[in-house]
């Protein structure tokens, strides 16, 4: 009976990713009622824990990121936009208190799979979906896959490694139907070469500046796409981009980085205070709207729970967590959804599963260490 406790809450945020952005969600005020719903859960997880969040070790950057991501913004636009996004914190917090065992995480997956394949095959094959944002539906289903890949990293029994290709090829095609997401087709590829293994994700980890660089690979696509852009490469990806599927390579994108970096300039570097377009990259939306302290802030609340995470890589399920999270990160450095007032939740599951996975993984070496000590 448990395991429904931990798998209805996760199936559960896979609805709302899909709902909240909807005219659907703004009809019945979803985003606010999962809001509300997060911080219940907080309260009831945080009271209920014996071992609470040290606020005083972690005070310079609660206060930093009150300053920026609330305070800042309410007192200049009246704005609670930061709130919004911030709920994500207690939501992954959640996820990394749930006691999730491997049966139940591969159900979580399957589930999670069937429904993001499905999502994809009705719009490929029916109407049900029309109307519908085509790029939205289709990330949907990216992050699916992403996310049923969590079990496929490590030792693969044939029958495993048949039905995981049989999926990842059913994914494929689908997505390559009627969907015009471009980083969707680059992505799912990527996820497909880490998963089996040819990308050794190992060697990349191992990097002194892994982390300095993974988690700021959006800022600097976005930095190196404004400083480069007429070099003779974009040249080349937008004929090919026009001759496939009829939009330019970035298809403005540029253009709203370049005002975003001005409209910092403007604001004296403290940024806007609230989501006023959409900047198709998490680290301009930040830097956009919270400002250069605010994308600090933004940058050591990944860097800590990432970093604990590297320690525990040599399971299985900690590195496909790390892996499928890090994609999809690396994928908003073109889309939009991970950073907003109504966030996709398939990403921040996916870390909440990685930390409750690691926490285990700590906690039962502290056990052992303390028998054999005895």
């Amino acid at each position: 009976m448990t395991k429904f406790f931990i798998i209805i809450p996760i199936v559960f945020s896979w609805v709302l990713s899909i709902v909240n952005t909807t005219g659907l969600g703004i009809t019945y005020d979803t985003p606010t009622k999962t809001n509300y719903l997060i911080f219940i859960w907080y309260l009831f997880i945080y009271f209920k824990n014996s071992h609470r969040i040290s606020f005083n070790r972690n005070f310079i950057l609660i206060f930093f990121t009150l300053l920026s991501f609330i305070i800042i913004p309410f007192i200049k636009t009246n704005s609670f936009d930061g709130v919004k996004y911030l709920m994500m914190v207690p939501f992954t917090y959640c996820i990394s208190k749930q006691y999730i065992t491997e049966s139940v995480l591969k159900l979580c997956c399957n589930i999670i799979a069937l429904l993001g394949l499905s999502v994809i095959y009705l719009f490929n094959n029916t109407d049900i979906f029309s109307g519908w944002n085509d790029n939205h539906l289709a990330m949907i289903s990216l992050f699916s896959y992403i996310f049923y890949s969590i079990t496929l990293y490590g030792d693969l029994s044939r029958r495993k490694l048949t039905v995981g290709l049989l999926i990842s090829l059913l994914y494929v095609f689908e997505l390559t139907q009627n969907s015009n997401s471009r980083s969707c087709y680059i992505f799912i590829i990527l996820t497909i070469l880490f998963v089996y293994g040819f990308i050794s994700f190992n060697k990349i980890i191992k990097s002194k500046y892994f982390l300095l660089i993974a988690l700021n690979v959006p800022l600097f696509i976005c930095v190196f796409s404004i400083s480069f852009q007429d070099l003779t490469i974009f040249s080349y990806f937008n004929e090919w981009s026009q001759n496939n599927f009829d939009k330019t390579d970035f298809n403005g994108r540029i253009d709203i980085w370049i005002q975003t970096f001005q409209n910092l300039k403007d604001t004296k570097f403290i940024g806007e205070g609230k989501f006023m377009v959409n900047h198709h990259n998490s680290a301009a939306a930040i830097i956009g709207v919270f400002g250069v302290i605010g994308y600090i802030c933004w940058y050591n609340l990944f860097e800590k729970p990432i970093n604990f995470l590297k320690r525990y890589i040599n399971d299985s399920i900690v590195l496909g967590c790390l892996i499928s999270f890090l994609l999809i990160f690396w994928q908003q450095s073109f889309e939009l959804g991970f950073v907003s007032t109504n966030p996709n939740m398939i990403p921040y599951v996916i870390l909440g599963i990685g930390l409750a996975r690691a926490k285990k993984i700590n906690i039962n070496a502290s056990h052992k260490y303390n028998n054999s000590s005895i």
